[in-house]
């Protein structure tokens, strides 16, 4: 495998937060505007608001034991 260079490059503990958390944050601007729509203002935030809340917590239970064990 060849060897990438260390400037710019994230770990492997890093990339895999990223990805649980993005795995677990699914709204993207069309889906918050049709949320917005069909929902009304205050259960749209509160649904994002939700979601980010549990993509942090997943990223956070990801993260931490990658950390101890690499």
């Amino acid at each position: 495998m060849a060897k990438l260079p260390q400037q710019g490059v994230l770990d492997v503990t890093q990339i895999a937060t990223f990805l649980a958390f993005l795995t677990f944050y699914v709204p993207c601007v069309s889906t918050f505007a049709m949320m917005l729509k069909l929902l009304g203002r205050r259960e749209a935030y509160f649904s994002v608001a939700l979601s980010m809340g549990a993509a942090l917590v997943v990223a956070l239970a990801v993260r931490l034991p990658l950390e101890l064990l690499l």
